[in-house]
């Protein structure tokens, strides 16, 4: 298997969450319990491993969501997808009709 082969498929049961705005003292991982809640996939934090930002090319940095198992992150992705999600969905006022969007967490390669 080549690196860019591992790479990829070591992010399998990621995905990347683009168009939350940034907000001083967020929980990332509130923000996708509250994206989970809102599209009928509800989300503990043990179906988790890890939830951050990671910087971007413009300002809003987009927030990887690693989780547990496989299964969850196609459930959670397939029903974000669907409900065509805002930042009015999940709580934000300002801005509130920008669309978020969920989407496989692809190696620079991939995109």
């Amino acid at each position: 298997m080549r690196i860019g082969e591992q790479e990829q498929y070591s992010r399998l049961n990621n995905v990347e969450i683009r168009g939350v705005p940034c907000t001083e003292g967020e929980s990332c991982l509130q923000i996708v319990q509250d994206m989970g809640k809102k599209v009928g996939c509800p989300i503990i934090a043990s179906d988790m491993n890890i939830v951050h930002r990671v910087p971007a090319k413009n300002k809003t940095t987009h927030i990887i969501a690693s989780f547990c198992s496989r299964s969850k992150k196609t459930e959670f992705a397939s029903k974000a997808r669907k409900a065509r999600m805002t930042t009015g969905m999940i709580g934000f006022k300002e801005k509130s009709d920008e669309p978020v969007f969920v989407n496989d967490h692809l190696t620079p390669e991939n995109k």
